[in-house]
């Protein structure tokens, strides 16, 4: 589901055409598929400002409702004293629920597929809880944005054509506030750029994984790999 909140400010001299216009937006928006909420307020303390609250199922719905006819909001726009300041919202209560088991994969799956892709660092900085850091590789502990910046280069720099093959994945209710603490096996296949050797390696992984109170998204506080043993 997605909520936004929009701000506009009405010039004086057009308060029965924001009253009009207003309304009749908002009377054909909770028309349109997967409007959930379609609502403006006045502002009690200054009436010339207004706020609209919108939720929708899916983007996918809200590009719909954008692509429409916008000449009527179009024609409004001369009344408005400046511009319009629109805000993301995000739900409370999901942010205060721990991660499914169906997230996680899902998570997981996109973090070594970013890995696989050889995406930019920024991509799986995205990823990483930016407190309290903690990464435990076999070649050392990585804590802070540039170590996980280092590790990353000299990753790409020895190996490319990666695979990353999940094994199995078990999530469990963790000890740290709001994670969950998740075991998984994968199989890691690249080949060594000095010699073009092609090898393959099944990590033991044990992460914790929690919403960002920040963004929302999950995020991932610590990431030890237990053991990393070469296979045929």
């Amino acid at each position: 589901m997605l909520a936004y909140a929009l701000h506009i400010t009405v010039r004086p001299g057009h308060e029965q055409q924001a009253l009009e216009t207003l309304g009749a937006i908002e009377r054909r928006s909770l028309r349109d598929a997967g409007c959930l909420q379609f609502t403006w307020f006045q502002h009690d303390a200054d009436p010339y400002r207004f706020t609209l609250v919108e939720q929708w199922e899916s983007q996918e719905h809200l590009d719909a409702h954008l692509a429409q006819d916008q000449s009527l909001w179009e024609s409004f726009l001369p009344a408005l004293a400046d511009e319009p300041r629109s805000e993301l919202l995000r739900q409370v209560v999901p942010l205060a629920t721990k991660p499914s088991a169906d997230e996680v994969l899902a998570f997981a799956t996109s973090w070594f597929g970013a890995i696989t892709a050889e995406a930019p660092v920024e991509t799986l900085l995205g990823f990483l809880s930016p407190a309290g850091l903690r990464m435990d590789f076999p070649e050392g502990t990585l804590t802070s944005v540039e170590d996980v910046r280092e590790w990353y280069a000299t990753v790409m720099a020895a190996f490319h054509e990666h695979t990353h093959d999940l094994e199995y994945l078990k999530v469990t209710p963790g000890d740290l506030a709001g994670a969950v603490d998740v075991d998984l096996a994968v199989i890691w296949k690249a080949t060594t750029r000095a010699d073009g050797s092609r090898s393959a390696f099944r990590g033991l992984q044990s992460w914790q994984v929690r919403r960002s109170f920040r963004t929302g998204r999950l995020e991932i506080v610590t990431y030890r790999v237990r053991s990393l043993e070469k296979v045929a």
